[in-house]
């Protein structure tokens, strides 16, 4: 009908007619694309969802923290179908974010990287406390951004804050030319941080009251039960590859004048001095730990009785020769140790050669004191 002209009247009502029946099947099929459209963002979304349920169902039952943020980041790049993700905890002792956990495809960027408030991606949102979303990191243009070739597109971050405390930062990122995150991203990735923040918090007071349990609260050494248990380990070891282990007993030398003389507070001055050069004294695989008192208990794994007695001379003559100052001066202590060795024997557990290193103490005692006895 449009290529002829003129067109009559009964030919012009044709053409309206058709004009109008062909708008309404355009905006009947556009309805229908718009409501399939919006049907697969649905069912996205609810996939999204699911997966975040599993994810969290899992990640909120796991203590062991190192586990628990390895999860998380892989759990959260197959959400996003992410290339790259992180976690940066807060130091309260450096005030800056740690890289923890991540899994990535760029280089330069590891686990046990340190970066301050305010510096980076990651620095800023610790310092702002708000989600951040770069369309493209490498164009990145803000004062905070780390120059560098870092082939990064977009990228997410959030923070995991609670009771207004900073916990950390978590990242997501896509290589160059990949879509960028959308405003439903960013409340799932909010959504995520919430529940990953409570379950980290949960591990990190798990993994305190696990060293708590281990650990002497006045010295900061292991406690006794810990070092009990360790040296079981140890003579479980040496009758597999017949290395001797031994031990030893260490004791202060009249220890209770010091109390008596000076206080309490002055005794655990002291204990907490020798506490700390014991464990500056010892060799790397050693074990000091407070056996109660102001006794302490020295494990030398794969060691025979003659090294250990060449480590527990050097300790008390590094103890003797350096006074430890208090509010009333100087005070020069020393120390006796009772070794004892362990070489397979059969009938002989951890109370037997515990017995045989105390009464070695004893003898070192009777001897004078400040000496070894093994």
């Amino acid at each position: 009908l449009l290529r002829q002209r003129p067109l009559s009247p009964y030919q012009l009502e044709v053409l309206v007619l058709y004009g109008h029946i062909l708008g309404h099947q355009y905006t009947r099929l556009r309805d229908i694309a718009e409501r399939e459209q919006m049907l697969i963002r649905e069912q996205r979304r609810t996939a999204e969802l699911e997966a975040l349920r599993i994810t969290l169902s899992e990640i909120t039952q796991e203590l062991n923290l190192s586990r628990l943020l390895q999860s998380i980041i892989e759990r959260v790049i197959e959400i996003y179908q992410a290339d790259n993700g992180s976690i940066a905890l807060y130091d309260e002792e450096r005030d800056d974010l740690e890289i923890v956990a991540m899994k990535s495809n760029y280089p330069n960027t590891r686990t046990g990287l340190h970066q301050k408030l305010g510096q980076g991606a990651t620095g800023l949102v610790g310092q702002t406390r708000t989600l951040l979303n770069i369309e493209n990191y490498d164009a990145w243009s803000h004062p905070a951004a780390i120059p560098g070739n870092w082939s990064i597109g977009p990228a997410l971050f959030v923070p995991m804050v609670l009771s207004d405390r900073l916990l950390g930062v978590i990242s997501v990122s896509r290589d160059p030319h990949s879509p960028i995150f959308n405003a439903d991203d960013e409340r799932l990735l909010l959504h995520f941080a919430q529940q990953a923040t409570i379950a980290i918090r949960n591990a990190q007071l798990y993994a305190e009251a696990q060293h708590m349990a281990m650990v002497d609260m006045l010295t900061g050494l292991y406690n006794r039960r810990y070092c009990l248990d360790r040296i079981s380990s140890e003579l479980t070891r040496t009758q597999r590859n017949s290395k001797p282990t031994s031990i030893g007993m260490l004791d202060l030398d009249m220890f209770k004048q010091i109390n008596d003389v000076y206080g309490h507070p002055t005794g655990d001055l002291v204990l907490r001095e020798i506490a700390h050069r014991l464990q500056e004294g010892v060799r790397a695989g050693d074990l000091v730990g407070r056996y109660g008192g102001e006794e302490f208990i020295l494990l030398f794994p794969e060691t025979n009785s003659i090294a250990a007695r060449d480590v527990a001379d050097r300790l008390l003559r590094t103890l003797a020769s350096i006074p430890i100052a208090c509010e009333a001066g100087l005070l020069h202590v020393t120390a006796s140790i009772g070794l004892a060795t362990f070489a397979g024997e059969l009938g002989i557990g951890v109370t037997e050669l515990i017995a045989r290193a105390d009464t070695n103490l004893y003898t070192a005692k009777d001897l004078g004191r400040n000496r070894s006895v093994s």
